[in-house]
């Protein structure tokens, strides 16, 4: 079952590695953050992929048994399919146990510290992944920001252009800049 289940994790964890880039690399997550995401999913996969393990190993198990005539020795010496019955059964046991344990506290636990990242990288300007001559939208559309050059790590800024949204008039702004700088305040917020 270990076997199987790794295998489908590599699997599982390929596809989401995948998407996760493909969201650094359109800007919706922070390069810097690829693999502490892909870490907090392996929770999330196991809801599905414990069950599925057991399933295949039980079936390749017993399979394996009946193919090598195995079960007809086993018989011959007296130990019946109620037995090896019982035997999957304290394996679909342990892994039950490790599944609740998974569903009730580390999945969850998990998608809390993904969204707790998300956010703190949303919050933070400094993760935003700022290109040279490449529109950026930011607060979930309401922020427009454009920048023709990017130095310096992308802490200074070269003709830059923001449009925020409002639904009222009064509150939407156009600001554009020659050059600017990303620092720090005294409190350490951007």
């Amino acid at each position: 079952q270990l076997s199987i289940l790794l295998i489908l994790l590599l699997i599982f964890t390929s596809q989401q590695f995948i998407r996760i880039l493909a969201r650094a690399a359109d800007g919706s997550i922070p390069s810097s953050l690829i693999g502490q995401m892909m870490l907090l999913n392996i929770p999330y996969m196991g809801l599905l992929l414990l069950p599925i393990s057991l399933f295949i190993a039980i079936l390749f198990a017993h399979g394996r048994l009946y193919a090598d005539s195995e079960m007809t020795v086993l018989r011959a010496i007296g130990v019946g399919p109620s037995y090896i019955m019982r035997i999957s059964l304290v394996l679909a046991l342990l892994t039950t146990v490790v599944a609740t344990v998974n569903t009730m506290w580390l999945a969850p636990m998990a998608r809390e510290k993904q969204s707790q990242l998300l956010d703190a990288a949303k919050a933070d300007p400094l993760s935003i992944p700022l290109e040279s001559g490449r529109f950026l939208s930011l607060d979930g559309g309401h922020l427009t920001a454009y920048v023709e050059d990017v130095q310096d790590s992308g802490r200074s800024l070269q003709r830059i252009f923001l449009l925020q949204r409002s639904p009222d008039p009064a509150e939407a702004a156009i600001i554009v800049a020659a050059s600017g700088h990303l620092t720090n305040d005294a409190q350490g917020t951007p």
